[in-house]
Order: C-alpha cells, then structure tokens, then sequence
C-alpha cells in the first residue's frame, strides 16, 4: 500500500469513527391526549400533561380562554385575546380545537363578601365559608396551538 492509499484508508477510518459516534436527538414527541368536555375533577389528573380540548373562543378580563360545552373554562397562558380571525366578536366565536400542556394558577380575582365593606370590591365575589385557595385556581394551556373546526 503506497502513502496515498494508507492516507485514504486512515481518512476513511475516521470519517467512520465520526459518524458512529455521533448521536442525533430522536426524543419521541409527547403524546397528546383528547379530552371531551372535562370537568375540573377530570382536569386535575391531567396537570402537566398534553392535552387537547375543543371548545369556543371567548376573550375575558385574564385573557383568552377556551368555553367548553359544559361551560368550563380554560385559558391559554401568555396570551390577552385572540387573534381577531379566531374571535371576530361575541357574536362570531370560532369552534377551536386547542393542544397544550394543563398547567394551574391560583390566581382568580376572588374576594370574601362582606357586608359591611364601605367600598365596591372588585374580582369574583365568593361566601365567607367559601376555600379561598380553591376558588381562586383556573386552568391554561401553555405552548398551546390551535385550529378552526367551524
């Protein structure tokens, strides 16, 4: 073998050797789970997790959120309204089919009523008996996407 081959023979080696000890990222994507019209109870096991939901668009005072059709609600996080084709107005609200991952917030504008408050309160009145931290949890979606069904 002259010295061009034994040079080439040695490059290939180690073209081979760069090659077989290079990995690739192939982490699987994370299974999205549909769930139709859940309940909170139902939501809670789902903390964490993908899911999607199908829903009406709505825009409220915390932002964007999703109506289901048994009226829950959940909004999708870091985002203050809809883009104006997903909710034209109250009237036009898009049917959306959204996947993200639930997440949890205790952060609802809730406050005890009282009766003798010499002031108009503000936020979502709730009775004095009433689990102050448990009223004020709502539900998101974060690094959410989302689809016009109708």
């Amino acid at each position: 073998m002259n010295n061009f081959g034994f040079i080439r023979y040695t490059l290939l080696l180690f073209l081979l050797l760069i090659v077989a000890c290079s990995t690739t990222n192939t982490t699987p994507k994370e299974k999205s789970t549909a769930i139709e019209n859940p309940s909170d109870e139902i939501l809670k096991k789902y903390i964490g997790k993908k899911i999607i939901v199908i829903g009406k668009s709505v825009n409220m005072k915390l932002g964007a959120a999703l109506l289901l059709e048994n009226g829950t609600r959940i909004w999708i996080d870091k985002m203050e309204g809809w883009p104006i084709d997903f909710y034209p107005d109250e009237d036009n609200a898009k049917t959306l089919k959204v996947t993200g991952i639930l997440i949890e917030k205790n952060d609802l504008p809730i406050f005890v009523q009282n009766e003798n408050a010499s002031k108009a309160q503000q936020g979502i009145p709730v009775p004095k008996e009433t689990n102050v931290e448990e009223a004020s949890k709502r539900f998101l979606l974060k690094k959410a996407t989302w689809s016009i069904i109708k």
